[in-house]
C-alpha cells in the first residue's frame, strides 16, 4: 500500500514505515445524513522571487455546489471520521478538505459509540463547506 505526503503526514508516518492493515465492513445504520468539510487551498508557499517582486496568491472564489458534486463523484461510498484530511484536484486547483463534522442518518439501529463521529459518504448526503 502507499501513501502520499498528506497521508503520511496525517498517521505520523515515515516512508519505509510497515503498518498492518484490515478490511473495515461498515455496519448497518453508518450512512451519513450530513458531512462538513474544512476547505483550504493545498498550494506551495509562493517563492522567494515571487514574494520580493509584491506577488501573492490571490483568493479563489469556489463553487461549493460543483465541488461537493465533485467530492460526491469521487468519494461515494467512503468512510469519512471527523479530523480526517484528504487532498483533491478541484478544477485545477488542488483542495484540502479536513471533515470537521458528520451526522448519522436515524434508521433506527444504534451505532456504536466508538463510530459515532464517522460514517459512510452516499448520494443523499448534505454536503457543506466551511473555510479552514
Amino acid at each position: 500500500m502507499a501513501l502520499n505526503g498528506l497521508q503520511r503526514r496525517f498517521a505520523r508516518l515515515s516512508l519505509s514505515a510497515r503498518v498492518e492493515v484490515r478490511p473495515f465492513s461498515p455496519p448497518p445504520n453508518f450512512a451519513l445524513a450530513a458531512l462538513e468539510l474544512g476547505v483550504d487551498l493545498l498550494a506551495k508557499k509562493a517563492s522567494s522571487s515571487a514574494a520580493a517582486s509584491g506577488q501573492r496568491n490571490q483568493p479563489r472564489e469556489i463553487d461549493t455546489d460543483r465541488l461537493a458534486g465533485d467530492v460526491l463523484l469521487n468519494y461515494e461510498g467512503q468512510v469519512f471520521e471527523v479530523g480526517r484530511t484528504l487532498a483533491m484536484d478541484f478544477e485545477g486547483t488542488k483542495v484540502e478538505l479536513t471533515v470537521t463534522s458528520v451526522g448519522q442518518m436515524d434508521l433506527g439501529h444504534s451505532v456504536p459509540a466508538h463510530l459515532a463521529d464517522m460514517g459512510q459518504l452516499l448520494s443523499p448526503t448534505s454536503i457543506t463547506f466551511n473555510r479552514n
